[in-house]
């Protein structure tokens, strides 16, 4: 497992304390550029904690070991693709309730609806400039962690 824990841009320790993120992701260019955008829209009143998988069995061992609180799923994975992760994770009691937001390049309306028939929170397609993911990855970490409340949910609340 690629264990790549960041707060604000920099390394820091996985706890029960702060908002855990899964971000399964093969393409080390967008998974790069998504660490950077978190740390552009993150902070100490903001703490989050990602980790990135570059396969979807990786993924899933990962989301059921871990329990994220968020997971950011490509489609295009080796492994596994993004829609059979996106299955398995949905059809398992330990992180059927976990958010899952497809976020990828696939757009097409096929794509879309069979991500929502697997039980996707939500699809966002990558955006291109830095600029636009610091925007999305605000608004995802806003809404999220900020305003979703989830079954046992003890996370501390975003400020707004």
């Amino acid at each position: 497992m690629n264990d790549v824990s960041r707060q604000a841009g920099r390394a820091y320790p996985e706890d029960e304390t702060h908002p855990f993120i899964l971000v399964i992701e093969d393409n080390e260019a967008d998974s790069d550029l998504l660490r950077q955008a978190f740390a552009c829209v993150t902070s100490p009143r903001i703490p989050v904690v990602l980790r990135v998988e570059h396969d979807g069995m990786a993924g899933l061992e990962a989301a059921r070991h871990v329990q994220p609180r968020l997971i950011l799923l490509d489609l295009g994975l080796p492994t596994l693709d993004g829609l059979e992760v996106l299955q398995a994770l949905k059809a398992d009691a330990l992180t059927q309730s976990i958010p899952i937001i497809v976020f990828t390049e696939q757009g097409a309306d096929e794509q879309v609806m069979a991500a929502y028939r697997r039980y996707a929170n939500a699809y966002v397609r990558k955006v291109g400039t830095f600029d636009e993911m610091c925007r999305v990855v605000e608004a995802v970490t806003r809404f999220w962690l900020g305003s979703v409340l989830l079954p046992g949910d003890g996370w501390p609340r975003v400020p707004t």
